[in-house]
């Protein structure tokens, strides 16, 4: 369990994933080799492993680890576990990312859904997943329901002055909803280069 601490810590406090990905794989080995491969643990830490290639940009390496994990996941949890909405979320960016946004949505409502039943109206965490499922629907043509998510979880950036890759994320999906449905003068609003 220190290695996946270590990772996660080196991950997302140092903001070094390149850094985390040879400690969770050294971890999820380790977790396999003592309680077999079908274990929860092997599972989640391939979920951090999952993610860290996220953030490194290797999509398709990702995709494939959240395809094996997330079901081994959802095999030992119950449907609204806290510890599904992450994985859920990651999986869903990702697919979306990938131009597969009818696979996503599914996953990227499960991870609201379990967000918004743990947590206060407001938090950042659903804030992140109202942008993912935001995004995904962007791309789905699902623009009404959209911009609602885009525009609450961009006011929740703002409101807990959020940094990182959330609220960018947030206002290249609002330009791109504005011009996708001919609003020029929103669309520049949002871009971030603007």
């Amino acid at each position: 369990d220190a290695l996946n601490e270590l990772g996660l810590l080196r991950h997302y406090r140092l903001s070094d994933p390149a850094g985390a990905e040879p400690l969770f794989r050294e971890s999820a080995g380790i977790y396999a080799e003592l309680h077999g491969p079908l274990d929860l643990w092997v599972a989640m830490v391939r979920a951090n492993l999952a993610t860290s290639e996220l953030a490194q940009g290797r999509l398709a390496d990702a995709r494939a680890l959240f395809a094996e994990t997330v079901p081994l996941m959802e095999s030992h949890l119950a449907p609204d576990d806290e510890r599904l909405g992450v994985p859920l979320l990651n999986y869903g960016l990702v697919l979306t990312m990938l131009g597969e946004p009818a696979e996503a949505e599914p996953l990227l409502r499960r991870a609201l859904a379990i967000e918004r039943g743990l947590r206060d109206a407001g938090d950042v965490r659903i804030a992140r997943a109202e942008a993912a499922l935001g995004a995904c629907l962007v791309e789905r043509g699902g623009y009404e329901e959209a911009e609602s998510l885009l525009l609450e979880a961009r006011q929740v950036f703002t409101d807990t002055g959020e940094v990182g890759p959330y609220p960018y994320f947030t206002a290249r999906a609002l330009a791109r909803l504005y011009g996708l449905t001919d609003r020029p003068t929103d669309a520049a609003r949002y871009r971030p280069d603007s």
